[in-house]
């Protein structure tokens, strides 16, 4: 049985350079769901988790999860964030002290009605 914790960073494009705009620390992916409940900005990344990967956000234990046949296409963005480019580099730990099991490195752009950026 695993206890997995997840770490990420969202970085947004301005003009030829990224910069992080969001920062998650080593989180126990078992507690998300509790955060989810109160969190708008939470629920919204779960939201897109669950429609791209049924399942992978769920209460304690989490024993194994495989992830294939995967789709970006039409992913729901959460409507917080501006137009632009972003990149989103996300790892999973097996455990809060080991080095980690996957990175994920996803080069987005998001289509929005903010026109605004981020600072």
């Amino acid at each position: 049985m695993l206890t997995p914790y997840f770490s990420a960073q969202v970085l947004y494009k301005y003009g030829t350079i990224y910069r992080q705009i969001i920062n998650v620390p080593k989180t126990n992916i078992c507690e998300l769901t509790k955060i989810i409940k109160t969190n708008t900005l939470w629920r919204g990344i779960y939201d897109a988790a669950q429609k791209v990967m049924p399942g992978v956000i769920h209460e304690c234990p989490y024993n194994e999860y495989v992830a294939k046949d995967i789709s970006l296409n039409d992913l729901p963005i959460v409507s917080h964030f501006p137009q632009g480019d972003y990149t989103v580099i996300a790892y999973v730990y097996d455990s809060s002290d080991s080095e980690y099991m996957v990175n994920v490195s996803l080069v987005l752009t998001v289509h929005s009605p903010i026109r605004d950026s981020f600072g």
